[in-house]
């Protein structure tokens, strides 16, 4: 997971609004679907509401937007405040879990 808390100190998940689950549809599933499985990756029937189900993928995605690697150059992109928003709320999201199971 991306960042550490001090045992006990668990961060309030920010809320993913709706332009923002918008944007990884209009941004992400364009080639991460079940019909083309751009490098492997479906996000198709990954749940963006509960990153926790499918963890694993939503790392590949925190990793991809934290260095700006996706989209890739030439295709459109979301702005600079929906870049953050997405990886916060999926990195505190994502950390939280890891914090409740220790």
């Amino acid at each position: 997971m991306s960042g550490s808390r001090a045992s006990g100190q668990e961060a309030a998940t920010p809320a993913l609004s709706d332009a923002h689950q918008n944007a990884i549809g209009s941004y992400c599933l364009a080639c991460h679907n079940d019909g083309l499985s751009t490098a492997g990756l479906s996000l198709e029937s990954a749940d963006v509401t509960d990153p926790v189900s499918d963890a694993a993928i939503w790392e590949k995605v925190i990793r991809k937007l934290s260095a700006k690697a996706m989209p890739p150059a030439g295709m459109p992109r979301p702005d600079d405040e929906a870049y953050e928003a997405i990886t916060t709320y999926l990195e505190t999201t994502l950390d939280n879990l890891t914090q409740n199971l220790s």
